[in-house]
């Protein structure tokens, strides 16, 4: 897992933000910041990490955005460290699921399908439409396809393998354009189990979510 510190200037808030599993730091440096020191979570190759630097801040929040959510869950429950708040963003805890996250085959097909053309295909469904998508070309990352392809094969073999996580999250933002984790199967697995709040997004939610405040508070 690479770990990026993109504010640290000592403030006593954090955000520990895990991002989508293709993505990097392009996705949110558009979000002002000033009041917490930021480190983001990418390049989810190995799942064990060791945070507890994170302990000398006064408030941690976790946010963490599609399968960066099954990442995120999977650290909290071996880290042992408790945050000040949790909030997910269009994910869930069975990302691998065919009523609770992405059908088995659907995944499996992205997998075996992973090319150049298929990105852009994948990136524009993010965006829902492609006037969105062509005017956010510089929130797309620079990230290799093979080495996205071999992180998606890792996250596959580590989702089913441990299949049963479970955690207590607070929040919950689920996007009703959402055309890569289905919206209806968001709700469906988050009743009952988080404050939940449905906004006009797509899967790409940081045009929407697109401070800080408005994703913690």
């Amino acid at each position: 897992m690479r770990v990026s510190f993109l504010n640290k200037k000592h403030n006593k808030k954090i955000i520990v933000f895990f991002n989508g599993w293709g993505m990097d730091y392009r996705a949110i440096t558009h979000i002002p910041n000033s009041d917490f020191d930021i480190v983001m979570l990418n390049e989810f190759f190995d799942l064990h990490l060791d945070l507890s630097q994170l302990l000398k801040y006064d408030e941690i929040y976790v946010v963490a955005w599609s399968l960066g959510v099954w990442v995120a869950n999977f650290w909290l429950i071996e880290s042992g460290i408790k945050p000040t708040k949790t909030i997910a963003i269009n994910g869930t805890l069975k990302p691998i699921d065919a009523s609770f996250g992405i059908a088995p085959e659907a995944f499996q097909g992205t997998i075996d399908n992973w090319n150049e053309s298929n990105r852009m295909k994948f990136q524009l469904r993010m965006f829902k439409d492609r006037k969105l998508f062509s005017s956010n070309l510089n929130k797309l990352p620079i990230r290799s396809i093979n080495e996205q392809k071999q992180v998606l094969e890792i996250l596959q073999s580590k989702i089913i393998e441990n299949n049963v996580l479970d955690y207590s999250w607070d929040k919950v933002f689920i996007g009703s354009d959402d055309l890569i984790f289905l919206t209806e199967n968001q709700i469906i697995f988050w009743n009952n189990k988080a404050s939940v709040i449905k906004l006009p997004m797509p899967h790409f939610p940081f045009l929407t979510l697109n401070t800080w405040e408005k994703i913690i508070e």
